[in-house]
């Protein structure tokens, strides 16, 4: 995905409540997320993402489904994550 692919997933899911990107052949690292955003749901299964979980979606308070499963995600669930 490009830069400005990146640039203009950040705008368009920094308004959604439902992020429904599974399947969608998305590729590189998911850094795109701050408290502010309102994501009840954030469904990016099945795609081809990498590096770690980014410890800036635990910020997301609003977050109640994450799925990030069939990816190439490494290292360890954030803890702020796990203590929802």
């Amino acid at each position: 995905m490009s830069i400005t692919c990146k640039l203009l997933m950040y705008c368009w899911v920094h308004a959604l409540c439902f992020s429904h990107l599974n399947k969608n052949q998305l590729s590189g690292a998911a850094k795109l997320f701050s408290s502010d955003m309102v994501l009840i749901h954030v469904l990016f299964d099945g795609n081809n993402l990498s590096g770690s979980i980014p410890e800036t979606l635990g910020l997301v308070q609003t977050l109640e489904v994450l799925r990030l499963d069939r990816n190439f995600l490494t290292g360890e669930v954030p803890t702020n994550l796990c203590k929802r």
